[in-house]
């Protein structure tokens, strides 16, 4: 079997920040990755970058906006020769060893999915609320833990278990609301996949200014609850037993949310995030929507 690995960015105007991963990539490569740099600026604007830079492998374009269509440009290029695909976001950078790291759990757990934890670095200037509150700070599992799905901003597909499922592609359905990768994964780990959490392969992101702000993290938090929801939907996947396990589960977090404003004088973020996500599995389950890739009339996104 081929120890060889493809990595896929896709990438829509951020030139610095696709500069900084590809900088972050070269280290770690060695050879045993191959960069696939999908553009979805259909003007281009990524090209200068990624063609002068010596990690990128392949550069291509897909004009159709949409991220699920770039990300599903980058599948293109996923073929027999390269052992497993990871998918890395275009406002992150890795460490050094993070393809070591990543490439050598995904053999020694026998896993086909294995997700890897974000670092958010919040800027110097970030509201004093968001800080005390621990927003943005994605919780951490021992490695080896199950997950239901996975992002992909972090993530390495073992080739068999995509071929096993069929080859399934992002569903365009999802790319102007989000949630592409969460429905893809979903359906990789129901055709029989095993997806599992790796604490040692790191990767870290920043936050843009856009989304300091409560109504923001509302907004992000409620939307994940109604991609869940639209995901068990399609698959038929008991979506209104996980409705009724949500309720007492919105119920506690309402009163620790309650109790860390009256006690700790702070806005909790597992409790914000909890009560929000319940509500937006509901909305979900009603056929509500939030078009949070939907991009503006000059080509720039809403968030």
């Amino acid at each position: 079997m081929s120890e060889k690995y493809l990595v896929s960015v896709a990438t829509y105007m951020r030139p610095e920040g696709l500069e900084r991963l590809l900088d972050s990539l070269g280290a770690g490569t060695n050879g045993r990755a191959d960069v696939i740099v999908v553009d979805n600026d259909p003007d281009g604007s990524a090209r200068a970058i990624a063609e002068s830079h010596s990690v990128t492998t392949f550069y291509t374009i897909q004009s159709e906006p949409g991220i699920a269509q770039a990300r599903n440009k980058g599948l293109e290029y996923f073929n027999p020769e390269y052992k497993a695909l990871i998918f890395v976001d275009d406002d992150e950078w890795v460490e050094d060893d993070w393809l070591k790291t990543l490439t050598n759990y995904l053999d020694s757990s026998g896993a086909d999915v294995v997700q890897g934890p974000v670092v958010t670095c919040l800027p110097d200037d970030c509201p004093t609320w968001i800080r005390r509150g621990g927003f943005f700070q994605r919780e951490r599992a021992k490695s080896g833990t199950p997950l239901l799905s996975a992002a992909t901003n972090n993530t390495a597909l073992r080739r068999s278990a995509w071929v096993q499922a069929g080859e399934p592609r992002f569903d365009t359905s999802f790319s102007e609301t989000g949630g592409s990768d969460w429905d893809f994964f979903w359906g990789i780990r129901l055709s029989g996949a095993r997806i599992v959490y790796c604490n040692e392969a790191v990767v870290s992101e920043d936050v843009p200014p856009s989304r300091l702000s409560a109504r923001w993290l509302l907004r992000r938090s409620t939307r994940s609850g109604i991609v869940h929801s639209r995901v068990r939907l399609k698959y038929n996947d008991h979506p209104y037993r996980a409705l009724v396990k949500g309720v007492p589960r919105a119920g506690y977090y309402a009163l620790l949310f309650v109790y860390g404003l009256v006690i700790g004088r702070k806005i909790p973020a597992k409790p914000f995030s909890v009560i929000s996500f319940e509500t937006g599995k509901v909305l979900g389950l009603m056929g509500f929507r939030t078009y949070e890739y939907r991009r503006t009339d000059n080509g720039a996104p809403v968030a």
